[in-house]
């Protein structure tokens, strides 16, 4: 029987990273970003496309939903072979998502973490400025990690050493599978 996972959670709470080492573990393990064509950036206020998103920009980053078409990820689910797949990615409208999946792994930091791990990281530049820090660490108002909570998703802290978050999520995986 196939097992969809999704790892999911905030910005800096180690969803590249986990996807990578999930990958060398012989694990089936896709990092939702670097899927051509399954996000698009839409503009709050207008709801129209936004071709250009400076990630530095205060205004920008308010404004900004990253959205993930369903549709395609579902066909993208269905037309993988593996048995087991790890989906690791977050998007504006997750809870929308939640139903695709066997499995939902909420990972959790705290602010003081995220901030390390936001200006630290090297593979994006989201929430790089103090100033987009502040905003999505503190001022942001996001009911989406209740929501998932409220709907089963198993919670893991993320600010233990990133092998031993990947082996917390494989011992829930396997507790989820008998």
């Amino acid at each position: 029987m196939k097992k969809r996972i999704l790892v999911t959670g905030f910005s800096g709470v180690g969803k590249s990273t986990i996807t990578l080492k999930l990958r060398d573990q012989g694990y089936t393990a896709y990092d939702l970003d670097d899927m051509p064509g399954l996000f698009i950036a839409l503009h709050k206020g207008t709801g129209k496309q936004m071709e250009y998103w400076d990630t530095a920009d205060l205004e920008t980053v308010k404004n900004f939903q990253w959205m993930c078409d369903k549709e395609k990820l579902q066909t993208i689910m269905d037309r993988d072979p593996a048995e087991t797949v790890f989906y690791c990615g977050a998007a504006t409208n997750i809870v929308d998502l939640i139903d695709l999946f066997d499995v939902v792994i909420l990972l959790v930091a705290s602010p003081p973490v995220l901030r390390h791990r936001l200006t630290t990281r090297t593979n994006n530049t989201w929430g790089k400025t103090k100033e987009v820090q502040d905003y999505i660490l503190l001022e942001r108002k996001d009911d989406r990690p209740e929501i998932l909570k409220q709907a089963g998703a198993i919670v893991i802290d993320a600010a233990q050493p990133i092998d031993d978050v990947v082996k917390e999520i494989l011992q829930q995986f396997v507790s989820n599978t008998v």
